[in-house]
């Protein structure tokens, strides 16, 4: 959730900086889009970059990017990181939304043990998946049912025992 007072705030000196004037519907459905997805914190530093960065108004989207990266690059930089992990037979460390993309593929295992022919379509799928988790505020994600649930926690399980024995 967004403080109001630092969302009026850097809005304005944004507006300001891009010679806007939008109606007051716009800045609220700005807020009501970016208010479901950042911290306070995390928009103070999306407004920050986007002042000292960009040329032109920013999308709503811009503002999740530059707070927690480009989804696009982050899931190439796990997948990458997973697949040399698995060489080793090592879990790596995910984010949130590399654990959900790396669950919808079916699992650690399925990467681990994946031969050459299948590595491209696994990526693709990761890759969107990941995608989707990023920037889909946790509220509007759908609910897993019970075995989804029942193998993510004991997919949880293991992660933590491996990170543990790593460590």
């Amino acid at each position: 959730m967004i403080d109001k007072t630092t969302f009026t705030r850097e809005f304005t000196l944004l507006l300001e900086r891009f010679g806007r004037d939008p109606h007051p519907l716009m800045t609220q459905r700005y807020f009501e889009y970016l208010d479901a997805r950042l911290t306070t914190e995390q928009f103070e530093v999306a407004a920050r970059t986007i002042f000292a960065e960009d040329a032109y108004w920013p999308a709503p989207i811009r503002f999740l990017h530059a707070a927690k990266g480009d989804p696009a690059q982050l899931a190439r930089q796990e997948w990458d990181r997973l697949l040399e992990d698995a060489a080793k037979g090592q879990l790596a460390p995910l984010s949130e939304a590399g654990k959900a993309a790396l669950r919808a593929l079916g699992g650690w295992a399925r990467v681990a043990y994946a031969n050459e022919g299948q590595l491209p379509s696994l990526r693709k799928a990761f890759l969107e998946s990941y995608g989707d988790l990023s920037t889909t505020p946790a509220t509007d994600r759908p609910l897993l049912d019970p075995t989804s649930r029942r193998q993510a926690a004991d997919e949880e399980r293991v992660w933590d025992r491996t990170n543990r024995s790593n460590d």
